[in-house]
C-alpha cells in the first residue's frame, strides 16, 4: 500500500510555514520536558531508596526495636511518622508521571500533525514516517497495549515499592502502640488507596484521562483579552539589599526540616542554650552568607541577567536607566554583601566558635566558585547531551544541599 504525498506548507504559503514552526518548537519542548522527568524519575528512585535505608537504619537503634540499654528513646508519633518522607517522594513521582502522561498524549498528536509535513517515509526504516519517535515508544512502553516484558517490568517496580513502603509502614506499626498502629493503618492505608488508583488512572487508564480533561479545558471560557498589570516595573534597590532572592526562602526549610526530627527522635540534644546558638547559625547561613552569595552571584552574572528577556519580572540586581545607575547599585550590592559576611563573623565570634562560622563562609564560597565557572562553559552542543560538564554542575549544585543539611549537626556539636 502507497500513501499519497501530502501538500501542506510550501513556501508560498507563509501561514502554514508559520505554523510548521510553532509546531517544531512545541515538539521540541516537549522533548526537553521529557528528557527532564526521565532524569527526574531516575533521581527520584534513587532518592526514595536512600530514604527507606536512612529510615530503617534509624528506627534499628530505637528502643521500640532493640530493647538494648544503650538505644535510644524515641516517641511513637515519630516512629509513626517515619514512613512519610518516603510517602512524599512516591507522591511527587505519581504527580510528574501524570504531567508525563499528558505531554505523551500531547507529542504523539504534535507528531501526528508534522508528519503531513514530511509525508515521505524515513529511507532507512520505511515502515516509519518522520516524526513517529513518541508513538513507537508508547507501542512498546503502553501498560495497555505495550509489550508484555516491559509491562511486567513496571508491574514489578510497583509491586516492590508496595513491598517495600507497606513493609517499612507495617514493621514500624507492630512496635507500637495499639491508638499509634490504628492512626498509620487509617493515614497509609488511604495513602496506599489512593496511589494504587492514581496509578492505574494514568498507566491503564492514561487516554481516558487526556481526553476528559482536554474537553473540561476546551470547555472552559477564559478571557485572554482582560487587561493584566505590566511588569515593567524594576525592584527597589533597598528592597533587594533587604533580601536578594525572594523566591529562595522556602531553602530556609532545609535545615529545621532535618534537625526538627533529630533532635526529636534523640540523636541530636539541646539545651536552650545550644538551641539558641543553632538558631543563631541558622540565621547566618541562610540570610547573611547565602545572601551575601547569591548578591555576588548577581553582580558577575549581571550580562547574562541584562539579556534575560524577563529581567524585571526575575527581580534581580536592579540595573536602572544608565550605566551609571547601575556600577552605583553594583557597589552598594558588593557593599552589602561583604557587611553580611561581616556579621555572620561577628555572630561566630560571639558564640565562641568562630572557626565554624569562617568554615560555613569558606565553603558556601568554596562550592560557590567552581559552580560559577562551570555554568559559564558550553556544557554541549546538543542541549540534551548529558557532559562531564553537565554533571559536575549537578554535583556542586547538591553540595550546597549537603552543607544546609550538615548545618543542625556543626551547630550542634560546637552549640
Amino acid at each position: 500500500m502507497t500513501m499519497a504525498r501530502v501538500t501542506v506548507g510550501t513556501t508560498d504559503n507563509p501561514a502554514d510555514q508559520a505554523r510548521l514552526a510553532v509546531l517544531i518548537s512545541d515538539y521540541e519542548m516537549a522533548r526537553d520536558d521529557e528528557r527532564t522527568h526521565v532524569a527526574t524519575m531516575a533521581a527520584m528512585i534513587g532518592v526514595a531508596v536512600a530514604l527507606a535505608t536512612a529510615v530503617v537504619a534509624v528506627i534499628s537503634q530505637t528502643c521500640q526495636f532493640t530493647g538494648k540499654a544503650d538505644c535510644i528513646k524515641a516517641d511513637d508519633a515519630l516512629l509513626a511518622a517515619t514512613p512519610l518522607p518516603t510517602l512524599a517522594v512516591l507522591a511527587y513521582m505519581q504527580m510528574i508521571g501524570i504531567s508525563a502522561t499528558i505531554r505523551s498524549y500531547y507529542m504523539r498528536a504534535i507528531e501526528t500533525e508534522l508528519q503531513q509535513y514530511a509525508a515521505d517515509r524515513l529511507i532507512a526504516i520505511p515502515q516509519l514516517r518522520p516524526a513517529s519517535l513518541i508513538g513507537v515508544t508508547t507501542q512498546i512502553t503502553s501498560l495497555r497495549r505495550g509489550r508484555l516484558g516491559h509491562r511486567l517490568l513496571s508491574l514489578l517496580i510497583y509491586f516492590c515499592v508496595v513491598v517495600v513502603f507497606g513493609g517499612l509502614a507495617l514493621y514500624v506499626a507492630l512496635k507500637l502502640e495499639r491508638p499509634w498502629q490504628l492512626i498509620m493503618l487509617v493515614a497509609y492505608g488511604l495513602f496506599a488507596l489512593l496511589f494504587t488508583v492514581e496509578v492505574m488512572v494514568t498507566a491503564v487508564g492514561g487516554n481516558s484521562l487526556f481526553f476528559k480533561h482536554i474537553a473540561r479545558y476546551a470547555a472552559r471560557t477564559v478571557d485572554f483579552r482582560r487587561p493584566e498589570p505590566p511588569l515593567d516595573y524594576e525592584r527597589k534597590l533597598w528592597s533587594y539589599l533587604i533580601w536578594p532572592r525572594t523566591a529562595d526562602w522556602i531553602k530556609w526549610l532545609i535545615v529545621p526540616a532535618i534537625a526538627g526530627p533529630l533532635l526529636w527522635a534523640g540523636p541530636i540534644r539541646l539545651d536552650w542554650s545550644g538551641l539558641w546558638n543553632a538558631l543563631a547559625v541558622w540565621f547566618a547561613l541562610e540570610f547573611l552568607i547565602y545572601t551575601a552569595r547569591y548578591q555576588w552571584n548577581d553582580i558577575i552574572g549581571l550580562a547574562d541577567d541584562a539579556a534575560h528577556p524577563a529581567k524585571k519580572a526575575r527581580k534581580r540586581l536592579p540595573m536602572g536607566a544608565s550605566q551609571k545607575i547601575m556600577r552605583h547599585n553594583v557597589r552598594w550590592s558588593a557593599a552589602a554583601a561583604l557587611t553580611r559576611i561581616a556579621i555572620a563573623l561577628g555572630i561566630g565570634a560571639t558564640l565562641g566558635m568562630p572557626w565554624v562560622m569562617t568554615c560555613l563562609i569558606a565553603a558556601v564560597f568554596g562550592i560557590a566558585i567552581p559552580y560559577e565557572y562551570l555554568r559559564r562553559r558550553p556544557a554541549s552542543v546538543r542541549p540534551e547531551q548529558t557532559t562531564p560538564v553537565t554533571i559536575a554542575i549537578w554535583i556542586t549544585v547538591g553540595l550546597g544541599y549537603v552543607l544546609r543539611a550538615a548545618t543542625e549537626v556543626i551547630s550542634a556539636r560546637f552549640g
